[in-house]
């Protein structure tokens, strides 16, 4: 398929055949040189994938698309479409031509065309999972996925194996960074829709030309782009680049059993000074690295270190227990649960105002003999469940007893982990929730540690099922 598929296509974004011949064995094929590396290897950065400045991968993907249009003008599917596939040629100006048609389908001829169930786990849209026929839409999928990609370091759904993959395409969920331009999240959401028909372009083979139309490749001269100069930046937040090497050394230094503060640290000051848009950025890039984890370094972006640690559970996982790292048990650990601590409720059972300041120290102090007991046994993380504290999110002492019961919380080694399951009165609607979320993360998420999924259920959730469809659906589903 390969051979025939290369012999009809002749276009500057993709590779030539120029011969083919074999011996008893093996076919063997004369290409074209590229000599640039795969455009892969540069979203590199010290061996991590980062995501390029806007306008360099505005440059490739403007070769993509053309190289995509015209094969699906000669009624083509690539199927295969990634960066591994993609080689950027020093000889032209570093664009890219597209390589390994072994998987591609000829609309127009089947008699060579393989089975429908192919390509990359990563890459794959939800109708080639469930081996459904595809069209033109799916190579506009994985061009959803390169543009995600090219601008983040990572694929959109990416499980940690071939199966989980799958089951998170299909899902259809994904996490856009805010640093994104507006363009860019509105061509990725475009062309990340689970229906085919729904995509950007659709299923016809004219798909790429809505694309190309999009206000993200504004600027961008398609009939000519062949004779464009490759922008000069590479790295999205490569300024940021030096105040990621030194948080980096002073976690390092950091004495592990010390409390956190950031009180006259001259690298919190300067991460005071970012943008919204640049603090994004350098959270990406601590994550992409694999250090945003670490105890020293997430709760730097937010108010406080106590809200802070409460605040790992984003994105229904929980920043550091994933699969990337902890896919493998590598040693015994433990884990902790401390069970419904609900300060506040003794004293208000006997004050007025429901909030028991004047008794709070009393069980304040009860509450951190439990501390010293956790951080003498050193658990990997502990479980907080059922009511935090007394006052419910709509009561007028609510965020004071959060903010005390928080830094209680700071007494806990920085080393372990918090984890939290919300009890039944700590919301009751969506309003509710979305308070919750802002102060202790995620109310449904899973994690992994040392080889294991956890799944945080909530049954707060399922409990008010008429407040919640969406959560619940989610939740069950």
């Amino acid at each position: 398929m390969e051979k025939d598929v290369l012999n009809r296509l002749r276009h500057p974004n993709i590779i030539r055949l120029y011969q083919t011949f074999q011996d008893d064995n093996n076919l063997y094929f004369l290409l074209e040189l590229l000599d640039g590396g795969e455009l892969l290897s540069h979203l590199l950065h010290e061996g991590r994938q980062l995501g390029l400045d806007e306008d360099l991968a505005r440059f490739y993907l403007a070769d993509v698309a053309s190289a995509v249009e015209y094969m699906h003008a000669n009624q083509m599917l690539h199927r295969d479409l990634k960066p591994e596939n993609m080689v950027v040629c020093k000889n032209t100006g570093g664009h890219l031509k597209l390589i390994d048609f072994g998987t591609a389908k000829n609309l127009a001829d089947s008699k060579l065309n393989g089975p429908n169930f192919v390509g990359t786990p990563e890459y794959m849209p939800p109708e080639t999972i469930d081996n459904k026929e595809p069209t033109y839409a799916s190579d506009m999928w994985a061009f959803g996925c390169i543009v995600y990609q090219l601008l983040t370091g990572e694929t959109p759904f990416s499980g940690g194996s071939a199966y989980l993959t799958f089951l998170r395409v299909q899902d259809g969920s994904y996490y856009l960074p805010d640093y994104l331009s507006d363009d860019a999240k509105d061509l990725i959401s475009k062309l990340l829709q689970k229906d085919p028909k729904n995509r950007l372009g659709g299923t016809e083979a004219n798909a790429m030309s809505a694309v190309k139309a999009h206000p993200f490749f504004k600027g961008i001269d398609f009939d000519n782009h062949i004779q464009a100069q490759q922008p000069a930046s590479q790295f999205c937040g490569s300024e940021l680049f030096q105040l990621v090497k030194r948080l980096a050394a002073m976690e390092r230094a950091r004495n592990l059993q010390d409390p956190l503060s950031f009180e006259g640290d001259v690298l919190q000051e300067q991460i005071k000074t970012l943008s919204s848009r640049d603090r994004s950025i350098l959270m990406h890039i601590l994550r992409r690295k694999q250090i945003v984890h670490l105890p020293g370094l997430y709760p730097r972006f937010f108010s406080s270190v106590s809200r802070g640690r409460c605040l790992y559970a984003h994105n229904h996982g929980y920043i550091g227990f994933t699969h990337d790292l902890q896919n493998q048990w590598s040693d015994n650990f433990s884990f902790m649960q401390l069970s419904g601590p609900k300060l506040g409720h003794a004293t208000a059972l006997t004050e007025a105002d429901n909030r028991g300041g004047s008794a709070w120290e009393t069980e304040s102090a009860a509450f951190l003999e439990a501390v010293k007991v956790l951080n003498a046994r050193q658990p990997a993380f502990v479980v907080i469940c059922g009511d935090f504290i007394n006052a419910k999110p709509r009561d007028e002492f609510y965020d004071a007893q959060v903010v005390a019961f928080q830094e209680l919380l700071n007494q806990i080694n920085p080393q372990i982990r918090l984890v939290f399951a919300a009890g039944s009165d700590e919301f009751g609607n969506k309003n509710e929730l979305t308070k919750y979320q802002e102060r202790f993360g995620d109310a449904r998420f899973s994690f992994w540690y040392g080889g294991i999924k956890c799944i945080v259920v909530n049954t707060v959730i399922l409990c008010h099922e008429k407040y919640f469809k969406e959560e619940v659906a989610a939740q069950t589903g």
